[in-house]
């Protein structure tokens, strides 16, 4: 299966695919996981050992593997497509594990962050914009260096909650290196034109360094290296 899904994504000319997702399946009613059977598995041993095959098929076709979504979305009560998505209550420290030991393979993976919300790790922002949770807990704690990538910036989880000004700014100082804009949920074609007009504002003002834009930079072409 996991060569089948490689060679399709290969034949169709992509060289990064929003996959696998190591989710433990900590909730089997939660509604974006496991309810629709997108984890491998309660047990984080046995979600890395089925992650580590599709990871290493899609490297041998030279696509670049995305996990998501960190720190955890399978203990979730709720879709964060729809809403605000709080796991203060029932995350568990074992969904990190599938993030820490996929993410120190030899194989070239990125990280997908997920929009949920948990007191214990940050009292006022989600994952995807939390300085705390991808600077503090991925990059240091977790040793990760390769490429984040949000979640869809477009999902209700963020955008009913932050203006766009406050996604852009906070994500990108919380560590995000590639912002995803699905633009299914809400279509705006000029989304793009907008995101590159605000960024350079916030970096010509000092809100966003230089030097962080040049971090995801350097990721991102180190990303592209290494794919074949």
């Amino acid at each position: 299966y996991a060569n089948r899904a490689a060679t399709i994504v290969s034949d169709l000319g992509f060289n990064v695919n929003f996959a696998p997702a190591v989710d433990v399946n900590v909730n089997p009613e939660s509604p974006a996981i496991g309810k629709i059977e997108r984890s491998y598995s309660p047990t984080p041993e046995l979600v890395v050992k089925h992650a580590q095959i599709l990871i290493e098929a899609q490297d041998a076709k030279g696509i670049l593997s995305t996990l998501k979504h960190f720190p955890g979305h399978g203990s979730a009560q709720n879709d964060s497509h729809y809403g605000v998505t709080d796991v203060t209550k029932y995350w568990q420290e074992k969904e990190l594990i599938p993030f820490e030991k996929l993410g120190k393979l030899d194989n070239n993976v990125a990280i997908m962050t997920a929009h949920v919300a948990n007191q214990n790790l940050d009292a006022e922002y989600p994952a995807t914009l939390s300085k705390k949770i991808i600077t503090g807990i991925l990059r240091k704690k977790l040793g990760f260096q390769g490429v984040v990538f949000s979640d869809d910036m477009q999902m209700q989880a963020v955008n009913d909650h932050f203006g766009f000004e406050t996604l852009l700014e906070k994500s990108i100082n919380a560590g995000v290196d590639v912002l995803v804009f699905g633009n299914n949920l809400k279509y705006d074609e000029q989304i793009p034109t907008k995101a590159i007009a605000i960024i350079t504002e916030m970096v010509e003002k000092g809100t966003i360094s230089k030097e962080r834009i040049k971090q995801s930079y350097e990721r991102i072409k180190d990303a592209k290296r290494q794919l074949k």
